[in-house]
């Protein structure tokens, strides 16, 4: 997955994709667990397949979904955890990110990217307050 970037422009190529149309789902480990986070462009914020798209699109101008998984809480468990199994207890709020992270995905077909950016990164603030 770090080196994910590789194949990008060839399906930008294939599928006459322009960046800005372009969309990357991606785990997120600052985010809460089952949180989701929509973002129009920007840097890599240190992920590693992310780090790849970047240098091999040549532009940072591409739409993020962010599926946050939170953090394991030490860095030296970071890989173990990211490339591991969820617990079962926690099926329900990754269904629900799913179904969330779907409905965003089907959402910017046919919607404004921003109008959408704002919808989802907003519900993300009211279940924090």
């Amino acid at each position: 997955m770090n080196r994910s970037g590789s194949v990008v422009p060839l399906l930008m190529k294939r599928y006459k994709i322009t960046p800005e149309r372009m969309l990357i789902v991606l785990d997120n480990m600052d985010l809460e667990a089952g949180q989701c986070r929509l973002k129009l462009k920007g840097s890599s914020a240190g992920h590693n397949g992310l780090k790849s798209i970047l240098q091999n699109a040549k532009t940072e101008e591409f739409m993020r979904l962010y599926l946050g998984i939170g953090h394991p809480g030490r860095n030296g468990d970071v890989i173990k955890y990211v490339l591991g199994r969820f617990h079962q207890s926690e099926k329900e709020i990754y269904d629900q990110m799913l179904e969330s992270a779907a409905d965003t995905v089907l959402k910017l077909i046919d919607q404004n990217p921003e109008k959408v950016m704002n919808e989802i990164n907003r519900k993300r603030a009211d279940k924090t307050d």
